[in-house]
């Protein structure tokens, strides 16, 4: 395990000041498909592979015994994040989610040792999520990094971290294979949280597609 996590941290340093762009100047519609599926792929295994079990659990039984969940991102990384959010809403998880970094940082204030942080930031440098972790490590707010597996402010002051690939550069043409990494993290985080309270669930997700099936046009 710790021989992956170093080979993930070395690998991507070289040329970090050239831009990743995936696909080639001549590559056809068809070609920029399989390039992103393979690149998806080898992203999604190289992830699974870097998330260590131990915190994988710790971070579970944060978000299960939480009076409230904040999550928090910047950027791409606020989709995984809102995605979250949504999935816990439905789920009757007391979660509180901002896209105002302003308003996200006033709600963080009040955070308790009882709540947890959840913070998606691919390059944990954001200067916006490390207030919001800096102010809920002052609250005794415990901290769920979704980042890169690699030292920086934000995997130093969280108390979980789940590293994702390591295989996109900071400099790119958009955000892509870490946009799907973390989204794979999100997933794994709900999916873990509420399975083993399912039979619980389901006439609140039965309520939900009940009232939002009315928006819908129907033949």
């Amino acid at each position: 395990k710790d021989f992956q996590i170093q080979l993930a941290q070395d690998t991507p340093q070289e040329n970090d000041n050239v831009i990743d762009p995936i696909v080639g100047n001549h590559d056809n519609p068809h070609i920029v498909l399989q390039k992103l599926l393979l690149s998806i792929e080898k992203n999604t295994e190289q992830t699974a592979h870097l998330i260590d079990g131990m915190a994988l659990n710790q971070a579970i039984n944060f978000l299960k015994n939480a009076d409230r969940i904040y999550l928090a991102g910047v950027g791409a990384s606020s989709l995984p994040a809102q995605d979250l959010y949504y999935k816990f809403i439905r789920s009757g998880k007391n979660v509180i989610f901002n896209q105002d970094v302003h308003i996200a940082l006033e709600r963080i204030c009040y955070s308790h040792s009882t709540d947890v942080l959840v913070i998606f930031s691919y390059s944990g440098l954001t200067q916006e999520t490390l207030l919001m972790a800096d102010q809920a490590r002052k609250n005794h707010t415990p901290i769920i990094a979704v980042t890169r597996s690699r030292q920086s402010p934000l995997v130093e002051i969280s108390n979980v971290v789940l590293g994702v690939s390591t295989d996109e550069k900071l400099l790119r043409v958009g955000a892509i294979n870490s946009l799907f990494s973390e989204m794979l993290v999100s997933s794994v985080l709900f999916l873990a949280t509420i399975n083993q309270d399912l039979s619980n669930l389901e006439e609140k997700f039965r309520k939900t597609e009940s009232l939002t099936h009315q928006l819908k046009r129907l033949k």
